[in-house]
């Protein structure tokens, strides 16, 4: 299956996902939630996003409101241009327990809206596996668990995030292995925004609800494979798969003889060749 782009559309998306969620008896996830507690059990973590708060929200400040309108937004409106899952993003982003909410910016919702986009455009261009998830991916969980057991979903955000630009990177440089991993963002996504979580863990060509899956664990087993970052003057151009303990001289024959690296040398002279073992390479070039 070639990987292409396609356009997300909010609307239908989240509505496909409610009505077969209702159909299958799970609980909608609300679109305004209530500031979580510390949740012990992460597999009911859903059941407590899912807390009906639109009586809590039902006005937001007219701060808030869109530049091209006059007046307050209600939740509604938020969600109607925004949708369920920028605006859940928005929201938990801002419940920091160290700082007061601050409803006066909505540079936030704008960028939770873009946010959502660029997580389907990654799903979009992510083409068939080929390799499992590196070792970071199952990292996520455990952060992402961590920050939800704190009470802390803007930090869980942030990991979230984090990742997601990381994903990025490595489609850029061509990485295979990002499929695998998407799969461990999706489901770390699903208690932030279950309705893009679930549309990605379909285009990667799963049949299961995410909301029938327990948190995702892994083992600590270490790895077999190492993925190498290939650099050049400082920038990504490529990801090299090598078994652990991989001969250094042999990985750097490797990294310059890559067809990504000699067309982003262009023929300049190579100056040093920085390579930290099972870390990464660095070409300088004048």
């Amino acid at each position: 299956m070639a990987a292409h782009l396609t356009r997300y559309n909010i609307r239908a998306t989240e509505a496909k996902w409610r009505k077969l969620w209702t159909a299958q008896g799970h609980p909608l996830p609300c679109p305004l939630p209530l500031p979580i507690g510390p949740v012990a059990d992460l597999n009911a973590l859903r059941a407590v996003i899912a807390t009906d708060a639109l009586a809590g929200f039902s006005t937001l400040p007219a701060a808030i409101s869109n530049r091209r309108n006059a007046g307050d937004l209600t939740p509604a409106t938020v969600i109607d241009a925004y949708g369920i899952d920028a605006t859940r993003l928005w929201v938990l982003s801002d419940m920091a327990p160290d700082r007061p909410r601050d409803w006066n910016n909505d540079a936030g919702l704008m960028g939770a809206w873009r946010f959502i986009h660029r997580l389907h455009r990654l799903a979009s261009l992510s083409g068939e596996s080929h390799g499992p998830a590196l070792s970071p991916a199952p990292v996520l969980a455990d952060q992402v668990a961590l920050a939800l057991r704190r009470a802390a979903p803007h930090q869980a955000i942030a990991r979230l995030r984090q990742f997601t630009r990381t994903l990025e990177g490595r489609q850029r440089a061509g990485d295979g292995s990002v499929h695998a991993d998407l799969g461990w963002l999706a489901r770390c996504l699903t208690p932030i925004a279950p309705h893009i979580a679930q549309e990605i863990w379909q285009m990667l060509g799963h049949t299961t609800l995410l909301a029938d899956l327990p948190w995702p664990t892994h083992s600590v087993s270490p790895p077999a494979s190492l993925a190498i970052p290939i650099q050049v003057n400082g920038r990504l151009r490529t990801i090299l798969h090598v078994p652990v303990a991989f001969a250094p001289a042999a990985l750097q024959d490797m990294a310059l003889g890559h067809d990504r690296v000699q067309r982003a040398i262009a023929g300049r002279p190579i100056t040093r060749v920085i390579v930290i073992p099972d870390k990464i390479i660095n070409v300088v070039t004048k």
